[in-house]
């Protein structure tokens, strides 16, 4: 016995962990194809309901092109050496984003202003939108219709009113109620400033459209919340990759307030770039100014030093000779610094090995021979020659760096003076005719397929979340042989139904269940060969799992089938046999027997139907255990096997009572019936344990109330199809 209690237990969790089976789940799904469609539909409303009941929204969009800086003027390489052409379009985009640019924008637009009107509740929306014909009715006449407006021209409120709401309700003759955050009432006029002392609030109202009773929600939000939403409704992002070209969106329930607000996004980036490029200038400008001074200082000493030489030495003028080693001279020098510079950039590139630097060291070894030269030469003539040479070579050193900074002065200025950045608007702000959402081809699928998919989830949920038994291979996992498979009928669980007071079997012998009860006779017959009696116990493992209803109508298709059978109602605790037979409970029974108040003939009740007989329970014992354990049961048993070819006991529920386990050491077989959806594993492994412990077999098993619609089993639909 020890062995079999363990393989049933591995039998259990075998079965209990099997992986997921692709196809039982499809199976499901298509039995609760019908949950699933209602829901499809009922989502496909609901996304009506969402898309009538959402504001549309409008996109704007814009083009702006960042160019380099020197694309944006015609200056000289002299000052465009100095800027770095190449803009960074990441840079832009968080520039533009930022709160310097898009504060600007906010505070031009007063987009820190929250002004809404109330609306009704779920159909606020749509009464707002559509020209909707409703009743006057008080409750009502706050709620916006289609067509009314308010505009503000001014809105200043205290710190501690931040973010609060301020109540306007419209009047008659262009006047308003003002309820404020404290609960007081100020009383306004369209076009008048309205100013409250004690609060500091000050309102104008520039426009209002609409009848008395409606009321409109004031807000003025702070700066960083404002500019937090309208950051949240911008979108940026470069057209192609490299391509310098920004295409900006900005979404609004009003298309005209879309445009006008990015409109002030993009000037309002243009301006900071402009004044950017100007201020760059502006501090170039002042660092050339300042050496420009030092330069014409340095020109002007030079000059003096040469004329004063000359005036002392009554020199005029340097001969063709000095003149010519002096411009030899300041040409080498130029070339010189010119080598120097390409020097620098090819030691980046290339090593002093390879040809092309070798060329250029040459060629500066023999500049710098012939500059040696001409100082050697011009070091071997007079003193006076020499010192007016030198003189004259300052002096023009002097005036080339003047020149140069006199030149850079000025195309700053024009810089300055232009005012041109290196971001260019393409195309201004417009707005799209129709609105990027609600859409109703979006909308509709995705509630149709979200509700479906939520549908087919409980479904799911709803049976992975059942422990109970759902197949018959359930059972013979359990090693329990099954006798037949009783359908589901409607009305059997419902304790108010009279049908609860009929035996199916005589009312309806060719519905579907009635026929699984059929098969049961037949299998319980082989099964019974070499039993020691003809009598059959049918008991459960808990309540409400059909064990009366299986014993009395397996005895009344037994006696269809013309044997004499014997219905025992074994449960002497809450037996109702007696209600389908038409028998008072005080009619002696089984408890009168055992008690040994009665004898077997008093006890039998002739049954509607030809060769069947009912022994009731009798009155209620108050110790049915301990007659059951009276050796006149085993004298009942014998006695109604010697005159019956059938008897059918209904006992209580094995784990509930013992009851179960004293009878079936009586009986020749056990059926154990199993509620589909129900009854656990656990609960048969249970049941079988404890007869096998007092010594008694389970014969088989049946599945009750199976519901071929909630099964994966493949004969069920077939088999429910065939009988209806």
């Amino acid at each position: 016995m020890v062995v079999q209690t363990h393989d049933w237990k591995s039998a259990a969790t075998g079965a209990q962990n099997d992986g997921v089976d692709l196809r039982d789940v499809l199976l499901r799904l298509w039995q609760a194809r019908r949950m699933v469609g209602l829901a499809g539909v009922a989502g496909m409303f609901t996304g009506m309901l969402v898309y009538l009941g959402s504001a549309p929204v409008y996109q704007a969009d814009a083009l702006l092109q960042l160019e380099s800086r020197s694309a944006a003027l015609s200056l000289p390489s002299a000052l465009t050496a100095q800027l770095d052409d190449d803009p960074h379009t990441v840079t832009e985009i968080e520039i533009l984003r930022s709160r310097m640019v898009l504060g600007e924008a906010v505070a031009r637009l007063n987009l820190d202003w929250h002004v809404a009107p109330q609306r009704a509740p779920l159909i606020g929306t749509y009464l707002a939108l559509h020209d909707v014909p409703l009743p006057n009715a008080r409750f009502l006449r706050a709620y916006a219709r289609k067509g009314e407006i308010i505009e503000l021209d001014g809105l200043q409120v205290p710190d501690g009113w931040i973010g609060a709401r301020l109540e306007l309700t419209a009047g008659t003759g262009g006047r308003y109620a003002l309820r404020l955050p404290d609960g007081r009432m100020l009383q306004g006029e369209v076009g008048q400033t309205l100013t409250d002392a004690q609060s500091g609030l000050v309102l104008r109202v520039g426009k209002l459209a609409a009848p008395e009773g409606r009321r409109f929600d004031l807000v003025q939000r702070s700066r960083t919340a404002a500019i937090a939403d309208l950051r949240s409704r911008l979108g940026v992002t470069e057209t192609t990759r490299q391509s310098f070209m920004l295409r900006l969106t900005y979404a609004d329930a009003s298309p005209a307030e879309a445009e006008q607000t990015l409109d002030a996004v993009a000037q309002a980036y243009l301006r900071q770039n402009i004044n950017r490029s100007s201020a760059e200038a502006a501090s170039s400008l002042a660092f050339i100014e300042s050496n420009l001074l030092t330069a014409e200082a340095a020109v002007s000493a030079a000059e003096t030093a040469l004329n004063d030489f000359r005036r002392s030495n009554q020199a005029i003028d340097l001969d063709f000779e000095a003149q010519d080693m002096l411009s030899q001279t300041a040409a080498l020098k130029s070339q010189l610094e010119t080598l120097n510079r390409e020097e620098t950039a090819m030691r980046q590139r290339y090593t002093p090995s390879h040809p092309a630097y070798r060329q250029l060291l040459a060629d500066k070894s023999h500049v710098e021979s012939q500059l040696v030269n001409l100082q050697d030469q011009i070091s071997r003539l007079p003193g006076t020659q020499r010192e007016l040479v030198k003189l004259t070579g300052a002096l023009d050193v002097a005036q080339e760096n003047y020149m140069q900074l006199s030149i850079r002065a000025q195309e700053l200025r024009v810089m300055q003076a232009s005012k041109i950045g290196n971001v260019r608007i393409v195309d201004l702000a417009r707005a799209t005719g129709a609105p990027v959402s609600p859409r109703l081809s979006r909308i509709l699928p995705f509630w149709t397929v979200t509700a479906m998919i939520a549908a087919a989830a409980i479904v799911l949920l709803r049976n992975w979340l059942r422990v109970g038994i759902t197949r018959t291979a359930d059972l013979e996992s359990l090693g329990l042989g099954v006798f037949a498979v009783v359908q589901y009928m409607r009305g059997i669980g419902d304790r108010r139904n009279r049908r609860l007071r009929e035996i199916f079997a005589l009312n309806a012998p060719r519905d579907a269940a009635i026929e699984s009860f059929r098969s049961m006779r037949t299998s319980l017959h082989f099964s019974m060969t070499g039993a020691r009696n003809n009598a059959v116990l049918v008991t459960g493992a808990t309540p409400e799992v059909g064990k009366s209803f299986c014993a009395e109508n397996l005895a009344v298709v037994s006696a269809m089938a013309g044997q004499r059978v014997c219905l025992v109602d074994g449960d002497m605790r809450r037996g109702t046999a007696h209600l389908r037979f038409g028998v008072k409970r005080s009619h002696p029974g089984l408890s009168s027997y055992l008690e040994g108040t009665a004898d077997l003939d008093s006890i039998l009740v002739k049954g509607p139907l030809e060769g069947l007989w009912l022994i009731p329970t009798g009155p209620l014992p108050h110790n049915p255990s301990e007659l059951l354990m009276n050796p006149r049961l085993s004298a009942l048993v014998a006695e109604l096997n010697r005159r019956f070819d059938l008897t059918v006991i209904d006992s209580p529920p094995a784990l509930n009572v013992t009851d179960p386990v004293l009878i079936g050491k009586e009986m020749g077989a056990t059926l154990l019936i199993a509620r589909h959806n129900r009854t656990t594993p656990s609960e048969l492994t249970a049941v079988r344990g404890l007869m096998a412990a007092a010594g008694v077999q389970i014969t088989g098993a049946v599945l009750n109330c199976y519901d071929p619609r909630s099964s994966t089993e493949a004969y069920g639909a077939a088999y429910s199809r065939y009988y209806a």
